[in-house]
C-alpha cells in the first residue's frame, strides 16, 4: 500500500498538461491483451508520442518517468538517435544521464563536457548554472 501511495503522489507531482503517462504491462502473471495497432508495440507508440511532443513548438517541457525497467531509457535513446540522424528543429542534441544518486555538480560538469566547455574556474554551483543557462539560451 505504501508503494502504491508513493506512485500516486509521484504521478500527481509529474502531471503535465497534455501529458503522456507511459505504463508498462505486467511482466509476470496473466494479462489481457490491449487493443492497439497491429504490428506496432506500445513502446513504438509511446516513442512516436514523445517525438510528436518534442517537435511541437508549443511544448516547452517533456518529462519521462516511471518505475525502473519499463523502457524509459530505451525510448529516449531511440529519440536521441533519431535527433542525431534526421534533420530537424534543433542545432545541437545533448545526452546527459541523471541517475538516482543525483549530484548537481556532476550534472553541471556533464553538461559542460557535452558542450566542450571548461568551467573549472568556477566553483559556485549557482555561477556555473548561470553560465550554462546563458550558453544554452
Amino acid at each position: 500500500m505504501e508503494k502504491i501511495q508513493e506512485v500516486e503522489e509521484l504521478q500527481v507531482k509529474g502531471t503535465f498538461s497534455n501529458g503522456l503517462l507511459i505504463d508498462a504491462l505486467p511482466t509476470s502473471g496473466w494479462s489481457r491483451p490491449t487493443m492497439g495497432s497491429f504490428g506496432e508495440t506500445t513502446s513504438e507508440r509511446n516513442m512516436e508520442k514523445v517525438w510528436e511532443y518534442l517537435m511541437d513548438d508549443e511544448v516547452r517541457t517533456i518529462g519521462v518517468f516511471g518505475m525502473g525497467g519499463v523502457g524509459k531509457t530505451i525510448i529516449m535513446k531511440h529519440i536521441n538517435s533519431r535527433l542525431l540522424n534526421e534533420s530537424c528543429n534543433f542545432d545541437d542534441v545533448i545526452w546527459v544521464t541523471v541517475s538516482k544518486a543525483f549530484n548537481i555538480s556532476k550534472l553541471q560538469s556533464d553538461i559542460a563536457k557535452a558542450l566542450n566547455l571548461d568551467l573549472s574556474d568556477y566553483e559556485d554551483e549557482k555561477r556555473i548554472a548561470s553560465e550554462l543557462y546563458a550558453i544554452l539560451s
